[in-house]
Formats: structure tokens, sequence, C-alpha cells
């Protein structure tokens, strides 16, 4: 397949890259900044605002104007053997493309658009991984697809309530059967039950839900509550509102900690899927799990996550008496990152911008990795610091102080009896 700055493939009469004003927006092949060490894949296909138009869409509510630029993923893919952008860089890695956090690429808005971009990666051996509720365009991507990861949103049990809530998005039986047309090409699948939200889904239908991924054999659950906030709460359109419904609009009002009745919701599904004995997930869990583990395995290229990090404390048998250094945390990390400089600031910047108003007049994006994971150690306010799971924190002394290695950067320690979550973790 030529790439010459525009889109040749079976499905070019779907797309004109003409298209004027359209196209100026500018959503498209980009590095997912807010996935470090959250998930190990860090390029992502972002598309036009998702026609799903599910009520609480973070990326829909942050970003309502969103639209997709196919110039710019086909620029990138035609360059990527000179480009000296970090895209470029991940490309030339060899590391798969996410379609997508922020869209579906199967929901109307985006399925004409994705099959060519997806046929072109394909091309070029450039590996997909897809996140969706299905829609259109599934069967023909199946057509040329090698075997995949693919990670399906299904937080309902009962259709009708689906249809309330997310009018406009696929229905369950839908997804149901995506689900099963996945695993019998040989692909891997994650459910996730993401957002979980009680009035719409209770625990008996979670348990049904779970005990029906089990049975199908579905790889792994990702668990996540929903959060809001002020800001999307104040780009939420009215009827959006109301598809939620006041009951779940209070419950989830935006605060810097979960209310109880929805933390023990939380904990109760995450229950279901220890006892059914599918591997599940939620961020910054302390448990060993072995969820995402066949979804990674079909892609050679990726990044380890704080999960690998918190499996590998369990797997060595860690306890608080030991004294975990900065050294070890790298070692673990290292093989997997290239040496150098490289304009990988952001990942700091985007999910914890304290950190960088902290250092006006100082910061730079250009830095080594090994710079990088410096900050994600000592610095709690980074997401991914090992200490806001719950069985990893810094060894203090008696003044609380955090001890230092001979470096000056903190000790930790890991308490596995505290691995699960309380209150005071979400």
């Amino acid at each position: 397949m030529t790439l010459m700055g525009e889109i040749i493939s079976n499905y070019e009469n779907y797309i004109n890259l003409e298209g004027g004003d359209f196209f100026d927006m500018g959503d498209g092949l980009r590095v997912n900044w807010g996935a470090f060490q959250k998930v190990p894949f860090p390029l992502e296909l972002s598309m036009n605002f998702c026609s799903h138009q599910c009520p609480y869409c973070f990326s829909n509510l942050n970003k309502p104007e969103r639209k997709f630029d196919p110039k710019q993923v086909m620029s990138l893919l035609a360059n990527r053997r000179k480009s000296k952008t970090l895209e470029g860089e991940y490309l030339r890695a060899g590391f798969p493309v996410v379609a997508s956090n922020h869209v579906d690429p199967f929901a109307d808005s985006n399925w004409r658009f994705f099959l060519p971009i997806a046929e072109t990666l394909t091309e070029l051996g450039i590996p997909i991984v897809l996140q969706t509720r299905g829609g259109k365009g599934i069967d023909e991507i199946m057509k040329f697809l090698p075997q995949s990861g693919w990670y399906v949103t299904l937080n309902y049990w009962d259709d009708n309530i689906r249809a309330k809530v997310e009018p406009s998005a696929t229905s369950i039986p839908h997804r149901w059967d995506l689900i099963e047309k996945i695993i019998a090409r040989g692909d891997k699948v994650i459910i996730g039950i993401n957002p979980a939200i009680p009035e719409f889904l209770s625990l008996e239908h979670a348990q049904k839900l779970i005990e029906k991924a089990y049975n199908l054999g579905v790889s792994g659950l990702w668990i996540e509550t929903l959060h809001f906030s002020r800001q999307q709460l104040r780009n939420m359109k009215l009827q959006w509102k109301r598809q939620l419904g006041a009951k779940t609009l209070r419950l989830h009002k935006p605060s810097k900690k979960l209310a109880t009745p929805l933390f023990d919701y939380f904990m109760k599904i995450r229950a279901i899927a220890e006892e059914v004995g599918i591997p599940y997930y939620s961020d910054s869990q302390g448990n060993f799990t072995k969820f995402g583990q066949d979804v990674n395995a079909i892609y050679p290229k990726k990044f380890p996550t704080l999960q690998d990090w918190v499996n590998h404390a369990h797997t060595q048998e860690w306890d608080s008496e030991k004294l975990i250094t900065f050294d070890e945390y790298w070692d673990f990390f290292s093989p997997h990152y290239p040496d150098g400089i490289h304009n990988i600031g952001n990942y700091i910047c985007t999910t914890a911008n304290e950190i960088y108003r902290s250092y006006q007049g100082k910061w730079t994006n250009w830095m080594s990795y090994k710079d990088l994971l410096k900050f994600c150690w000592s610095n709690p306010l980074v997401h991914t610091n090992p200490a806001n799971t719950p069985p990893f924190a810094y060894h203090l002394d008696e003044q609380g102080n955090k001890i230092l290695d001979d470096a000056g950067l903190p000790l930790m320690g890991f308490w596995k009896e505290y691995q699960d979550f309380t209150l005071e973790d979400i």
C-alpha cells in the first residue's frame, strides 16, 4: 500500500480528504499521555466526537467539539521512519496503536474513517488494540485484522436499562455477540464493567454478567466506578443528565473520596469476580492479578505497568521489613525503555500538573526515562507512584520524614497484608 498523504484503500470512497474545515480540529494518532504505567500501549488513535453519546463519557464531556484529522495520521505513518516526534519513535519501535480510549472506532461517526486507517496500519505491520462497544464495520475489519486484543465495554445486563441511559449506543445482545465472535476467531477480549453504576447494574445482574463472561472464556474484567469533574458536569447536556437521573448524579458528585455506598458496591463487584475466578483489575489496586496477560502476550512491544510492579512484589514475597530502593524499581522497568533524552515530560504534566507548576521556570519536557521514573517514585502527586497503591508506602523516621537512600531518594516498603482497597485509597 502506497502512502502519499492520501488514503488508498478498499474503503477510500468513504473519506474525502478535501473536506475543508471539517478536519481543522486535529484529533489523530497521538501519544496517550494519561496512560503511562496504567496500560502498556502508549499510542492512541482518537477520531470524531463519539456518536454513541454515552452521557457519562469523559471524552465527549471533556472535548465536545472533537473532530478527526486523517491527514495527520497518514502523514505520520508516511513519515514514521524519519519523524522526530515521540509518536514516530514509538511507531518505529513497534508499539501497537490503541483505537480508541477516547472514542469508539465502530460508532456511526467513526467507522467509515477507521476502516481505511486500520487497513493501512495492518499493511504496515503496525498492530492494533481495539476498545469498543461494537457498532459498524466489525465484520469488515475482521477480514484483514491479525490476532488482536479487544476491550469491550459491557456495564449492563438489562438492555432495557441500557436503552434508557445509552439510547444511541449498541445493544447488550450485540455486545455479547461481538464477544463471542472475537473469541471464536482466536482473539482475546477483556470486558470493561466501566463504569459500574449501581442504578444500572444491580449486584444480582453483576453476578450474572461475570458468570457469563467466565463461561465464554473472557480474559478478564476491568472494574471501575464513575467519576465526574465539575467541568464535565458543566459541559453535560441537559438530556444526558436526564438519562443518568438525579440519584446517579447525586451519588457521583465531584469529590475527592467515593461515597460509602458506592465504595461498598465497587468492592462487592470485585468480590464477585474473585469468587467466580476471573482475573480482574481496578486502577491502582494492590492485589496480584493475571488480568491483561492474555491480551498483552499478543503484542511483542509494550511498556510495563504499575500493576506489573505490584505483581512483582507479590511474586518476590516482599514484606514491610524490606527496604525497597529506587534502583530496584528502575531495574525492573529499565529493560523496556530506550536510552537517551526524550520529549516525555508530559507524562507527568498531564496527570500531575501540580508538579509542573512547582517547577516554574525550570521545567523541561526533555528528560530520560530514568529521570521520569524518579518523579514517579518520589512524588505521590503522580498517580502511578507505587505509594498510591494500598500495599506500598514510604518508610518514615520517628519524626514522620521519609527515609532516604544514599542518592537522596525515598525508601519504600510493601505491606502485603494491606493489599485490599479501603475507602481512603479511592
